[in-house]
């Protein structure tokens, strides 16, 4: 008999990184992933180790349970060659948390805590982006 776990994901879509995106778009697919994948996933980390502070001080009840139950998982390349890192939380009512119900107020500690980093992403990008390029250029003159 398996177990069933239920998780509270938060889909997030990027927008705002022409910029960066269009300074990818010009590198070659290998080169993408070597710039994302560890940025995404240090990230990701940084979300997740965000939700849990928010959490602490956002909600005070349950919060310990919450507070253990943010995880990440690193960067991977899917199916459709997209780069995703997810940040969720394990407690089936993490989502009623984040949301609130009709009863009570909604605590959006992951919408936050993602705002929070994606502030500083697009930055992050660019300094990757670099340093991958520094290391071609030196491949080259090798």
């Amino acid at each position: 008999m398996t177990k069933k776990t239920r998780h509270s994901v938060i889909n997030f879509e990027l927008k705002g990184f022409d910029e960066v995106i269009s300074m990818l778009s010009i590198l070659p697919t290998k080169m993408q992933q070597d710039v994302l994948i560890p940025t995404l996933s240090e990230s990701a980390h940084r979300i997740k180790e965000y939700a849990q502070q928010f959490c602490l001080t956002m909600v005070k009840q349950r919060s310990n349970r919450l507070y253990k139950s943010y995880k990440y998982t690193p960067s991977t390349v899917d199916k459709n060659n997209q780069i995703k890192a997810v940040v969720y939380s394990t407690l089936f009512y993490a989502g009623f948390v984040e949301f609130g119900t009709s009863k009570s107020m909604a605590f959006p500690i992951l919408r936050t805590a993602a705002d929070f980093e994606f502030n500083t992403l697009s930055e992050n990008i660019k300094k990757e982006i670099e340093k991958v390029i520094a290391k071609e250029v030196v491949k080259c003159q090798q």
